[in-house]
């Protein structure tokens, strides 16, 4: 999974450079993202994992000690047409600017696993066709 998660993480301003990550109740998520030629790394813990349904995390970011009391949750629900609604939630944040420095963040984030899945999904359904006769 870290070589999948790195792709869907990675963006051209902010490559992942290193990947840690225990997807289980108590375990971690660690991110080095090479950012204006610094790093930045997130240190997260899974507070909540439920397989195809929610990940909670704890949120700490290095360029915002602050960010200690944030917390994500991501919830994924059943959608019309067999698709999954991803809801995504970040609470605790400092202040106004880093609210949003997220909301943007996330959003080109899921923007690029949306595009991501979409050139996957076709090729995985001709994978499982069953073959005539």
């Amino acid at each position: 999974m870290p070589s999948s998660l790195k792709q869907w993480i990675s963006t051209p301003d902010a490559p992942v450079r290193e990947l840690e990550i225990g997807a289980r109740t108590g375990g971690h998520l660690r991110v080095t993202c090479a950012v204006g030629g610094q790093d930045w790394r997130l240190d997260a813990e899974f507070l909540e994992v439920v397989p195809d349904r929610l990940l909670r995390f704890t949120w700490v970011a290095s360029d915002c000690p602050a960010s200690a009391g944030s917390e994500v949750r991501v919830e994924f629900r059943p959608a019309v047409g067999g698709a999954t609604e991803v809801v995504l939630t970040q609470t605790g944040f400092p202040d106004e600017a880093k609210r949003a420095g997220n909301e943007q963040g996330w959003t080109e984030l899921l923007g690029q696993v949306e595009a991501l899945l979409a050139r996957r999904l076709p090729l995985r359904a001709e994978a499982h066709r069953p073959s005539p006769g």
